[in-house]
């Protein structure tokens, strides 16, 4: 156990002091994602050891993170380390060196799709100047189209591509008419118009009367 340990913790710290030069861009990354199954606490000179799922569990070395509790749903990225000559009782002879590690719940859409897989490029590698970026291919189901592929975890803790639908972008509301009810009566007015005109017409006529009877009167017989 302290032999592999050292083995391990010496690729690590060689993979630590060449990471300036084009040797470290040859060191492959991994990213797994999962929910912990099972969590071996530090106990020295030992590293912890994680399981995702039902994926092999691994050493963690040189790393950053914390583990809360089992049933957590993350990702872990590193350099991926192979023990060569893991001795039979070895429970981890593979690790992960300068690991890091993120809740699957920040992981956003996937990075690239193609017909049957996505891709998922860990937190804060896009940044990175090497070109063996941890990225995580997960298998379709069906076409993603314009659909966001997120990554969820199945029933037995092991890492599944979803689609989740694409959000249409709302529609402008139609601006509200009056309805036929709400409209002003032009028959109404027209009703209410119709007696003033009336009383108008008639006094007109009782006045054309006076004044034809005035008119009459004033001429001489």
């Amino acid at each position: 156990m302290r032999t592999r340990f050292f083995a391990i913790l010496a690729l690590a710290l060689t993979t630590v002091a060449i990471s300036s030069s084009s040797a470290y861009a040859l060191e492959p990354r991994i990213a797994l994602c999962g929910r912990v199954t099972s969590f071996v606490p530090a106990q020295p000179p030992n590293p912890p050891i994680v399981r995702l799922g039902t994926q092999e569990p691994r050493h963690l070395a040189i790393g950053s993170g914390t583990f809360s509790q089992v049933g957590q749903e993350v990702c872990i990225w590193g350099v991926d380390v192979v023990n060569v000559n893991p001795p039979a009782s070895d429970p981890a002879p593979k690790g992960i060196a300068e690991w890091q590690i993120a809740p699957i719940s920040s992981i956003g859409c996937a990075d690239a799709v193609t017909a049957t897989t996505a891709f998922f490029t860990m937190p804060g590698e896009k940044a990175s100047p090497l070109p063996n970026q941890a990225t995580l291919a997960l298998p379709l189901s069906a076409p993603a189209g314009n659909a966001c592929v997120r990554i969820a975890v199945d029933a037995q803790g092991n890492p599944v591509a979803v689609l989740l639908p694409a959000i249409p972008s709302p529609s402008p509301s139609p601006t509200p008419r009056a309805s036929v009810g709400s409209l002003p009566s032009t028959s109404a007015r027209e009703d209410r118009g119709l007696p003033a005109l009336i009383a108008i017409g008639t006094i007109l006529a009782a006045i054309a009367v006076i004044v034809r009877r005035r008119t009459i009167r004033a001429i001489p017989s």
